[in-house]
């Protein structure tokens, strides 16, 4: 349990916000300047140096930043010296969040989904 409390606590005194779910850890902070990639790097310099103090290494592989909203940055953000690759789509939690806040690609995943339920249900 400290683990999970440090991980929350350290970007959030750089004031940037945090969810956890299971093994899961997203961060995301309002951009409005550059000031904001700044505070944002320096938080996940934070996060990786409490990360190697206690040998947890962080799965960079699975590390992606998004841009959300009606203006789109490409930053360039990195862990452990290693730039994270910027998205147009991420899937969470079963939910395909877009930069856009499209839908599309939502329902036709929900209906994938449902139609396999089905096919499985007749199979068995």
């Amino acid at each position: 349990m400290i683990y999970i409390n440090e991980i929350i606590r350290i970007p959030e005194r750089h004031g940037i916000k945090v969810k956890v779910f299971a093994d899961d850890v997203k961060i995301y902070l309002k951009i409005v300047n550059n000031v904001d990639f700044v505070q944002l790097q320096n938080a996940l310099d934070s996060l990786c140096s409490w990360a190697n103090m206690w040998q947890l290494p962080i799965s960079v592989d699975k590390c992606y930043v998004l841009s959300v909203g009606k203006v789109v940055f490409s930053p360039t953000i990195s862990i452990n010296d290693h730039t994270l690759p910027t998205v147009s789509t991420a899937r969470d939690l079963g939910i395909t969040v877009t930069s856009n806040f499209s839908s599309v690609n939502t329902v036709k995943n929900s209906i994938k989904c449902v139609n396999f339920t089905q096919f499985l249900r007749r199979r068995l």
